[in-house]
C-alpha cells in the first residue's frame, strides 16, 4: 500500500513538472515570435543622416570692397543610405562664415559682420545675404554649416582681387578633332592685374563651351568647368572632348569678378584620313625674298568609294625656323608667312579647311637666304586625328 501511493505521488510530480516546462516553453515561444520576429525589427534601427552641399557657384572672385557677384547657396538633405540622395530638410538653420581675419569679407554691406544665417526653403536651399570682400587681396574659403549636421560642410572657395583681371589666351586655340574625341591640347589663360602683374595663385577662372555642337569638359561631363591659377597666373582647363557632330563652338574663359574675358575657337570634325598637297603647290622654286605660289591642301574621311572633305579641320603649315642677324643675313633657307618683323618672322600659321576640305596658307615668300645648290626644304601641313595622332605632308620648296 505504502508503495502503491508513493508510486502514483511520484508519477503526479512529473506530470506536474511536464505541465510547468510545457506552460514556460509556450510563454518563451510566444515572446520570441512577438519580439524578434515581427517585421519591423528584423534589422536595427537606421539613424538619418544630414549633408550639407555647396550650390553653384562654389568658387568667386571680386574686385576689393566690392560684392561679390552671387550669392551663396546651400542644400540641406538628409538620408539613411549612403551614396542615396536624399530629401531636402525644410526649417533648418545654416550659418555661412568667412574668415575673421585677413583676407575675407562681409555679408550684408561693407564692413559687416563676417557670418551670416539663413532658413532652409521648401526645397531645403538656404541662400546667404550679398557678400562683400575686404581690402586684402588673396585667397580664403567661407563655410556653410547646418544644425545637426555635425560632419558636413559646405566650402565656397573666393579671391579677393586687388584690380580688375585681365584675361589672355596662352594656348590651346584654334584646334580640331574628330568627333567624339578629346582635344589635343587644354586650354590655358594667364591673369594679370592693370599692371601687368600676375595675379598669382588661387583666382578661380570659369571656361564656358558655346554653340551649335559645343564639346564637353571632362572631369564635369558639362559644357563647364571652374579650375584656379597657379603661382603665374596661368589656369589650365580639363581636357576638352569634341561633340557627336560635326561643327564649330567657342569656349570663353571668364574671371567672374570682371568683365574681361578670353576666346577659344574650336571645331569637332569628320575623321581626317588623308591629307594632300596640290600638285602646284610642290615642288616649287621662288628667287629669294620673293613669294610662292599658293600652299594648299586638301583632307578627306575615308568613306568610301567616294571620300567626304573634312570641313572646319585646322592645319597648321610650318617653315623651317631661321634667324635674321644685325647685318640682316638669314641663318638658313626657309621662308615666312605675313605678320612678322624683319628680325621675328612668323614660321608657322593656322587655317580652317572650308566645306571642300581645303586649306590654302597665306602667301609664303622665300627668305634671303638661297638654297644649296640641288637642295630644297620643307614647309609641313599637319592636321590633328585626335589626341596623340595627326597626318602631315610635305611641301618642297628653293630658294634661287
Amino acid at each position: 500500500m505504502i508503495r502503491e501511493i508513493g508510486r502514483k505521488t511520484m508519477i503526479g510530480r512529473i506530470m506536474t513538472g511536464k505541465v510547468y516546462w510545457g506552460v514556460l516553453g509556450a510563454t518563451l515561444l510566444a515572446v520570441a515570435f512577438a519580439t524578434g520576429c515581427n517585421s519591423t525589427n528584423a534589422g536595427p534601427v537606421l539613424t538619418p543622416v544630414t549633408t550639407v552641399t555647396a550650390q553653384a557657384p562654389v568658387s568667386q572672385n571680386a574686385v576689393l570692397n566690392a560684392a561679390y557677384p552671387s550669392t551663396l547657396s546651400v542644400l540641406v538633405s538628409s538620408t539613411t543610405s549612403p551614396g542615396v540622395a536624399g530629401t531636402p530638410v525644410v526649417g533648418v538653420t545654416v550659418t555661412f562664415t568667412a574668415p575673421a581675419s585677413g583676407a575675407g569679407g562681409s555679408f550684408s554691406s561693407l564692413g559687416g559682420p563676417n557670418f551670416a544665417t539663413a532658413t532652409t526653403n521648401s526645397s531645403g536651399i538656404a541662400t546667404s545675404p550679398n557678400f562683400y570682400s575686404n581690402n586684402i587681396e588673396g585667397t580664403y574659403t567661407i563655410v556653410g554649416s547646418a544644425q545637426g549636421a555635425l560632419t558636413s560642410t559646405a566650402l565656397f572657395t573666393m579671391y579677393n582681387t586687388g584690380t580688375p583681371a585681365p584675361i589672355a589666351v596662352s594656348g590651346g586655340t584654334p584646334q580640331s578633332t574628330s568627333v567624339g574625341t578629346q582635344f589635343q591640347n587644354p586650354l590655358s589663360v594667364t591673369v594679370t592685374d592693370s599692371s601687368n602683374n600676375s595675379v598669382g595663385l588661387g583666382l578661380p577662372v570659369t571656361f564656358t563651351a558655346s554653340g551649335a555642337e559645343p564639346g564637353t569638359f571632362a572631369d564635369t561631363g558639362t559644357d563647364t568647368t571652374t579650375v584656379f591659377t597657379n603661382s603665374s597666373g596661368v589656369a589650365t582647363s580639363t581636357p576638352v572632348i569634341a561633340g557627336a557632330t560635326p561643327g564649330s563652338f567657342t569656349v570663353t574663359a571668364t574671371t567672374g569678378g570682371d568683365a574681361n574675358s578670353a576666346t577659344f575657337n574650336l571645331s569637332n570634325t569628320l575623321v581626317p584620313a588623308t591629307i594632300t598637297a596640290a600638285a602646284t603647290s610642290t615642288p616649287q622654286t621662288a628667287a629669294v625674298n620673293t613669294p610662292f605660289a599658293p600652299l594648299t591642301v586638301t583632307v578627306v574621311d575615308a568613306t568610301t568609294p567616294t571620300p567626304l572633305p573634312v570641313a572646319g579641320a585646322y592645319v597648321t603649315f610650318s617653315a623651317p625656323s631661321f634667324t635674321v642677324n644685325s647685318m640682316s643675313v638669314d641663318s638658313a633657307p626657309s621662308g615666312s608667312f605675313p605678320g612678322g618683323t624683319p628680325t621675328s618672322p612668323v614660321t608657322s600659321v593656322i587655317v580652317q579647311t572650308d566645306v571642300n576640305g581645303v586649306a590654302t596658307a597665306p602667301t609664303f615668300t622665300a627668305n634671303g637666304l638661297a638654297s644649296a645648290a640641288g637642295t630644297s626644304y620643307n614647309v609641313s601641313a599637319t592636321v590633328v586625328v585626335q589626341q596623340g595622332t595627326s597626318l602631315s605632308t610635305n611641301f618642297a620648296l628653293t630658294n634661287q
